[in-house]
Protein backbone atom coordinates (compact mmCIF):
# COMPACT_ATOMS: atom_id res chain seq x y z
CA UNK A 1 0.00 0.00 0.00
CA UNK A 2 2.86 2.63 0.26
CA UNK A 3 4.11 1.73 -2.86
CA UNK A 4 0.52 2.85 -4.28
CA UNK A 5 0.38 6.06 -2.41
CA UNK A 6 4.00 7.10 -3.58
CA UNK A 7 2.80 6.58 -7.20
CA UNK A 8 -0.66 8.36 -6.49
CA UNK A 9 1.54 11.44 -4.91
CA UNK A 10 3.98 11.67 -7.75
CA UNK A 11 1.38 11.50 -10.17
CA UNK A 12 -0.46 14.53 -8.54
CA UNK A 13 2.87 16.33 -8.83
CA UNK A 14 3.75 16.31 -12.40
CA UNK A 15 2.64 18.83 -14.75
CA UNK A 16 0.01 17.62 -17.57
CA UNK A 17 1.78 17.94 -20.90
CA UNK A 18 -1.25 19.66 -22.48
CA UNK A 19 -1.71 16.19 -24.64
CA UNK A 20 -5.22 15.30 -23.79
CA UNK A 21 -8.06 16.91 -26.07
CA UNK A 22 -11.70 16.20 -25.36
CA UNK A 23 -14.16 18.23 -26.93
CA UNK A 24 -17.77 17.44 -25.92
CA UNK A 25 -21.71 19.41 -27.66
CA UNK A 26 -22.28 22.15 -25.24
CA UNK A 27 -25.93 20.42 -25.05
CA UNK A 28 -23.76 17.90 -23.97
CA UNK A 29 -24.44 17.33 -19.50
CA UNK A 30 -20.63 17.58 -18.86
CA UNK A 31 -21.27 21.01 -20.21
CA UNK A 32 -20.16 22.61 -16.80
CA UNK A 33 -18.94 25.87 -17.34
CA UNK A 34 -19.53 28.35 -15.75
CA UNK A 35 -21.33 26.18 -13.02
CA UNK A 36 -17.82 24.37 -11.82
CA UNK A 37 -15.43 27.04 -13.37
CA UNK A 38 -15.46 30.54 -13.11
CA UNK A 39 -16.44 32.53 -16.29
CA UNK A 40 -19.73 32.94 -17.64
CA UNK A 41 -22.19 30.13 -19.12
CA UNK A 42 -21.63 28.34 -22.39
CA UNK A 43 -25.14 27.87 -23.69
CA UNK A 44 -26.39 24.29 -23.81
CA UNK A 45 -26.73 24.58 -27.83
CA UNK A 46 -26.13 21.41 -30.11
CA UNK A 47 -23.87 23.46 -32.77
CA UNK A 48 -21.26 24.59 -30.13
CA UNK A 49 -18.40 22.47 -29.31
CA UNK A 50 -16.62 23.09 -26.24
CA UNK A 51 -12.82 21.68 -25.83
CA UNK A 52 -10.89 20.45 -22.69
CA UNK A 53 -6.84 20.35 -22.53
CA UNK A 54 -6.17 18.09 -19.69
CA UNK A 55 -9.18 18.86 -18.16
CA UNK A 56 -9.46 22.18 -18.04
CA UNK A 57 -11.07 24.19 -20.91
CA UNK A 58 -9.89 25.55 -23.67
CA UNK A 59 -10.10 29.13 -24.44
CA UNK A 60 -11.78 29.83 -27.28
CA UNK A 61 -13.23 33.37 -28.02
CA UNK A 62 -16.28 32.21 -30.19
CA UNK A 63 -17.48 31.40 -27.05
CA UNK A 64 -17.39 34.42 -24.93
CA UNK A 65 -19.54 36.27 -27.06
CA UNK A 66 -22.10 33.32 -26.92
Amino acid sequence: MPEALDALRSVRRTRPAGTERVSVCAADPLNLIGILTPGPRVPAQSGIRIAFVDGAPEAQPALATA
